[in-house]
Order: C-alpha cells, then structure tokens, then sequence
C-alpha cells in the first residue's frame, strides 16, 4: 500500500512539472513581424529575441525582452521590456492552447492583450 501511495505521489509531481516548461519555445507574434524563444534559466523563465522581419533601431536578435517569468497557476508572471517604449511592464502568460499563448502587457491601469502562435 505504502509503494502504491508514493508511486501516485510522484506521478502528481510529475505532471505538473511538466506543466510548467509548456511555454517553452519560439513563439511569433500576432503580426508576423517578431519571433521571441522563452526558455528556462535556474528558477525562472526568459524570452530572448530570435528573428526580426524588419531591422529595428532599438531591438535586436539576442535581446532579453521577457524576464523574471514564473509559473503562477493557472498562468505565468513576469516583466517585458518593449524596445519601442522603453518601459518594463508587467506581464502575464496564458496558454489558450498548446500553440498558442496569450500576452497580457500591463502597465498602471492600461493593459493590452496579443496571442502568439508557436513556430518551433
């Protein structure tokens, strides 16, 4: 009985470690015009820029632009810098479906919503 219970335990912590990582990936923005890789760093998750479809003057392959991202269930929270406004704003991370993410930047009482879609 004893292994029964600490087997079902760790299958429970198996799967919602797994959970956690789901956001990993390229993901593109709703554009088309941007592609950002979130990917795990020690305890929290980053998104860097990998693909411009237009050089811009103030962002660029390799640039952290997604920082301090953890997993707060249902959803992850985190901070965006966006190189256009060159502000930090809060952000929050849904997954709508296995491909496709929903980015809620906030900043004071203004919020604005965008899906991306996964690439790779």
């Amino acid at each position: 009985m004893r292994v029964i219970i600490i087997f079902i335990a760790f299958l429970f912590l198996g799967f919602g470690s797994g959970n956690l990582d789901a956001i990993i990936g390229q993901w593109e923005n709703p554009d088309g015009t941007r592609r950002v890789e979130i990917f795990k760093s020690k305890d929290c998750y980053l998104g860097k820029i990998v693909w411009l479809k237009v050089k811009e003057p103030k962002a660029k392959p390799g640039d952290i632009i997604f920082k301090d991202i953890q997993f707060k269930n249902p959803h992850w929270n985190g901070k965006i810098t966006l190189p256009t406004e060159s502000r930090i704003f809060d952000m929050e991370l849904r997954l709508v479906s296995e491909n496709k993410l929903e980015i809620k930047a906030s900043y004071k009482n203004m919020s604005r919503k965008k899906v991306w879609k996964r690439v790779f």
